[in-house]
């Protein structure tokens, strides 16, 4: 029995045929069907996570009476939470490993941030040689989706980005 190593495809634009070109596998970047495929893989990892803290192996965050999360998926920004324990982190790698096994891709280790709060030195050079992520005191703040989060008060110089960004704006502006 044969079966298909490469395909090729055209496509008809206002009725007239393009030339061909090869369909490849794996997510690319500016793909417009990239998005919506990463979606449907990272609701793999969505459903792991919830699957293992059903489970009690994974501990969550209350923030409310009905609001407990674990963790926050935005299009390609995922944010886990828990206690950061040892054995949490045994099993977050598990489940990291077995994701990207899975799914065929990888976690950027240049991109991907752990944040902590009140962990010796010993623990985060443990955690650092088992993901390899960059590692920052929660006080110093992180960026999710371009906004800064902090845990104390804000201060002015924390604004002062988005105070240029606005200025950058209105310069132009005629009155």
């Amino acid at each position: 029995m044969v079966y298909v190593r490469s395909v090729n495809f055209i496509v008809l634009v206002n009725g007239y045929p393009t030339y061909f070109f090869r369909g490849e596998w794996g997510l690319r970047q500016g793909c417009p069907l990239s998005p919506l495929r990463f979606l449907l893989v990272i609701e793999g990892l969505s459903l792991l996570i919830k699957i293992t803290k059903h489970e009690g192996r994974l501990s969550s965050l209350k923030i409310a009476t009905y609001a407990i999360i674990s963790h926050l998926l935005f299009v390609d920004d995922v944010l886990l939470i828990g206690k950061g324990t040892m054995e949490e982190w045994v099993v977050l790698k598990d489940i990291l490993d077995l994701f990207c096994r899975a799914s065929c891709m990888e976690i950027s280790s240049k991109k991907s941030n752990f944040h902590y709060n009140l962990i010796n030195q010993s623990k985060l050079d443990t955690f650092k040689s088992m993901f390899g992520f960059v590692t920052t005191s929660l006080d110093e703040g992180f960026k999710y989706l371009g906004f800064t989060l902090k845990p104390n008060k804000y201060q002015f110089q924390d604004w002062l980005w988005l105070i240029k960004k606005i200025e950058k704006h209105i310069k132009n502006w005629a009155f």
